[in-house]
């Protein structure tokens, strides 16, 4: 009789080893599940994070070209545009080599129209729509903004 007692009491020890071995690979799955999910939305998020300040920084640069050739005072409406045009491609040269040093990101700005109120002497441009791209190994994207001197800070 003493025999069958112990011979429970084992089965019953085994039985609870079992059951933590299982319940200790449970949670050593759930937690890997948990690190790569937490892993591959970290990059997702900066990535948006990275395409939202590219947008404001554009945004920024753009009215400081709207503000510097409102004050120029160009009489030429035709004139005017070429240079909001000019002055943007330039822009985009410098702000894309400026980031490339810190961020993975190809990003490419190009006016699309540029709204010159010709009433107004001399002519200053109400709003400049620009084209941005943004291209990332994570996220590619294409917006039109259109900015006007009001946006500006």
């Amino acid at each position: 009789m003493v025999a069958d007692g112990r011979d429970r009491g084992q089965l019953i020890l085994v039985g609870a080893i079992a059951i933590a071995f299982i319940v200790l690979g449970v949670v050593v799955v759930f937690n890997g599940v948990l690190y790569t999910q937490a892993i591959s939305s970290g990059d997702s998020v900066e990535s948006v994070t990275n395409a939202q300040t590219t947008e404001l920084e554009v945004q920024r640069g753009v009215c400081g070209i709207i503000e510097r050739l409102n004050e120029d005072g160009t009489v030429n409406a035709t004139a005017h545009e070429v240079r909001y045009h000019e002055n943007v491609a330039v822009f985009n040269d410098t702000y894309r080599s400026t980031t490339a040093q810190s961020r993975p990101a190809l990003v490419h700005v190009e006016v699309d129209d540029v709204g010159v109120d010709k009433t107004a002497t001399p002519h200053e441009a109400e709003n400049i729509t620009v084209d941005v791209t943004y291209d990332s190994s994570d996220l590619t994207y294409e917006r039109t903004i259109e900015i006007s001197e009001d946006d500006c800070p």
